[in-house]
Order: C-alpha cells, then sequence, then structure tokens
C-alpha cells in the first residue's frame, strides 16, 4: 500500500485547545522517496511489495508505541503519565477500529518495510554520469545513527537496509534489511505526550491526515481508471486542487465535488470543495464556514459535535488507495439543503440562512444541543454562529 512511510503523529491528552496537531508536526516531517539505488538486488527481497490487484481487505493498521512519555509541564499531577498512556493508547485502538470499518485496500504481500532516508545517512554520491554506480552512496555520514521522526527513533527492525558503493563494483552492504512487520498494511508510531495542544478525542483526526487528508499526500493521489481493484492502470491525479477565480483553494477530485453537490441540494456536480487558508500555505482541512461539524476542520469543537462525514469519505475514495464503505459516514447537518451560495463571506451575514448569525446575542447552537452565542473567530472570517457557551463547571468536568 502506498502510504506515508515514516510516521510519527504524537498523539496527545486532555486538554483544552483546540487546533490541529497535524500543522505544526508537518513543518519537520518530509516524504521519503529515495533517489538513489541503495542496496545489491539480492539484498531487497524482503522489501516493501506493493499490492497490485486483489480483494480489498480492511486496513490492517500496526500500532507501534515508542514508550517515553512526554510533558510540556502544563499540567502533569503525580501518576498522571502512566495513566495517561492508558487512556492515549485506548484512544488509538477506538480510532483504528473506526478506521476498519470505513478503510479497506489490497492487502500488502510480505512484510511491511519502510524507506530510510538517504540524505541523512549519505554524505556524498558518485557524481559521474559515466560510472557504473553514477548517483550511488560513495561516502556515508559518520553521524548517521538511524531514522527518527519526530524525536523519536524508528526500529532498525522496520527498515530497508543501505550499502556504500565504490566507483565500479559490488556495494558493501552497511546495514541489511530488517524482518519487517507481517500483516501490516500501515504502521502507526504512537508517542504519548500531554500538552496543549490537543484533546485525545481528536486522535481519528489525527490518524486520518496521515491515511491521505494532506496538502503533503494530495499530490500523491491516483486515478485508477478500470477499477479499484485494478491497480496496474492507476496514475497520478492530474489535478486534485486549484484555486478559484477569487483566490479561494479548492479540492476539485470527481467524487468530493459530487458529494457536496448533494449536501447543499445542488444539482450535478460542485467546483470543488473550498479548503481553509491557512497562512499562505496549501490547506489540510476543509474550509469550516461551509463543513462546521465535519471531523476534518481545522478546530475540534467536541465528540459530540463532529461528524465523520460524507464529503471526507468521499476525499479518500477520490485518493485511489481505498475502497471506501460509505454507509459509515455520518450525517452533516451544517448546510444542509442549503444551495450554492452557503457558507460565503458574502452571503453569512445577510441574514439568509438560519445556520450563521448577526450580532451578538443569544441563541441555540445548529445542532440544537447547546445554548450559544453569537460569534466569529478566525476560522470563520467575519462569518458569526451561534457557539455553545461552555461554563466553569462543565470545563472542569471535561478535565477528569
Amino acid at each position: 500500500m502506498l502510504l506515508l512511510l515514516l510516521l510519527l503523529p504524537p498523539l496527545v491528552l486532555r486538554v483544552a485547545a483546540s487546533r490541529c496537531l497535524h500543522d505544526e508536526t508537518q513543518k519537520s516531517v518530509s516524504l521519503l522517496r529515495p533517489p538513489f539505488s541503495q542496496l545489491p538486488p539480492k539484498s531487497r527481497s524482503s522489501s516493501l511489495t506493493l499490492p497490485s490487484s486483489g480483494d480489498p481487505q480492511p486496513l490492517r493498521i500496526q500500532t507501534c508505541y515508542l514508550g517515553d512519555y512526554i510533558s510540556d509541564g502544563a499540567w502533569d499531577p503525580e501518576g498522571e503519565g502512566t495513566r495517561g498512556v492508558s487512556r492515549a493508547l485506548a484512544a488509538v485502538r477506538e480510532a483504528t477500529q473506526r478506521i476498519q470499518a470505513v478503510l479497506a485496500v489490497p492487502p500488502v504481500q510480505g512484510p511491511l518495510l519502510l524507506s530510510r532516508d538517504p540524505a541523512r545517512y549519505c554524505h556524498a554520491v558518485w557524481g559521474d554520469p559515466n560510472t557504473p554506480n553514477y548517483h550511488r552512496c560513495s561516502l556515508l555520514n559518520p553521524g548517521y545513527k538511524g531514522e527518527s521522526c519526530l524525536g523519536a527513533k524508528i526500529p532498525d527492525a522496520h527498515l530497508r537496509g543501505y550499502a556504500l558503493w565504490p566507483e565500479q563494483g559490488p556495494p558493501q552492504l552497511v546495514q541489511p534489511d530488517g524482518p519487517g512487520v507481517q500483516n501490516t498494511d500501515f504502521l502507526l508510531y504512537v508517542r504519548v505526550a500531554h500538552t496543549s495542544k490537543c484533546h485525545q478525542e481528536a486522535t481519528l483526526h489525527e490518524l486520518l491526515h496521515a491515511l491521505g487528508f494532506s496538502e503533503q499526500l494530495f499530490k500523491k493521489w491516483q486515478d485508477c481508471p478500470s477499477g479499484f481493484s485494478v491497480r496496474e492502470n492507476c496514475s497520478t491525479r492530474q489535478q486534485v486542487t486549484r484555486q478559484d477565480e477569487w483566490g479561494q483553494l479548492l479540492l476539485t477530485t470527481p467524487a468530493v465535488s459530487l458529494s457536496l453537490a448533494k449536501h447543499l441540494g445542488v444539482p450535478g456536480a460542485s467546483p470543488g470543495v473550498p479548503l481553509e487558508e491557512e497562512e499562505g500555505l496549501l490547506s489540510s482541512h476543509w474550509e469550516a464556514r461551509l463543513l462546521q461539524g465535519s471531523l476534518m476542520t481545522a478546530t475540534f469543537d467536541g465528540a459530540q459535535r463532529t461528524r465523520l462525514d460524507p464529503i471526507t469519505l468521499a476525499a479518500f475514495e477520490d485518493s485511489g488507495w481505498y475502497q471506501v464503505n460509505h454507509s459509515a459516514a455520518e450525517e452533516l447537518l451544517w448546510g444542509q439543503g442549503s444551495g450554492p451560495e452557503f457558507g460565503l463571506v458574502t452571503t453569512c451575514g445577510t441574514g439568509s440562512s438560519d445556520f450563521f448569525c448577526t450580532g451578538s446575542g443569544p441563541g441555540c447552537h445548529y445542532l440544537h444541543l447547546d445554548k450559544g452565542s453569537c460569534s466569529s473567530d478566525p476560522m470563520l472570517e467575519g462569518c458569526r454562529m451561534y457557539k455553545p457557551l461552555i461554563n466553569r463547571v462543565s470545563r472542569q468536568e471535561s478535565r477528569q
């Protein structure tokens, strides 16, 4: 299965803030695509074999817990570490079980092995294109101590090996392939941290980023014209995102465009689904004005107000990597049947929609679960909605 090969989303505990952790971690994480041959042919026999075709099965996610508990000191009473690890790992189990009920893949054949980063272990490569070992590693980095991601070391047993090549002739094997991980399509590394970054209930959101809903991975999405099970005919999608004439970034793939149109009650397909503008960077989240309550917006508003919605599942269908169980989608009420103008900055303050409000008075949250006050935030860009009132008692209870 083609996916991120070095992954360490730190799962966080308890907490208060609602911003997504994915945005911060992606500043220091990159996809690995080795630029040159690393090993002699005989040593590659146990490397990862990507699936070509076959009957899809529920995605097999293997969790590897990387032991040390980390705290930023914001709030960590005695004994919190042990309890926090248990709660975090329980949250991971729940999230992976939900994923397995939604996403299926042709299973990886043989052990799963991860790529090493040549930029880390190799100091120089052969530069003469006329030599047999052109562009292969000619000098090792003496400080190389293995692979790590976001501060945690990846076990050598999970990694491909590497070699040093003379100018001509066979290589010297430095580290052989590890045994890999059997019966696994996706290897998830977990480091547990107590921080003020995110809530443990947002675990599913972060896992969905790693599985493909990410600006880093949009460019790897595939188009499979002969159907999901015939992998040989797949190619990289030519266009996944674009900017419209007003500068709004859109995810434009077929299934999401149809799904949004159906949600808004618009015939045919929409031009695409707006993505959140985030500090001038490509976004990994839906536009909150349009898809408030979706699990894949940039802020987390509590489990009872958040849905794994049909538009998000349509995005995973468009990735070309999964067969999606659309019956597992949860109904998204925000903006349902509101037409093509819904969620625009130019219309949200006109009083034309019951989902938005004006002024600053009290009202009812659109799910009718909470009293609310009419207010905005940076994600709403001036549009206002009834945000749930949170009193001091409920805030304290949420920390227990």
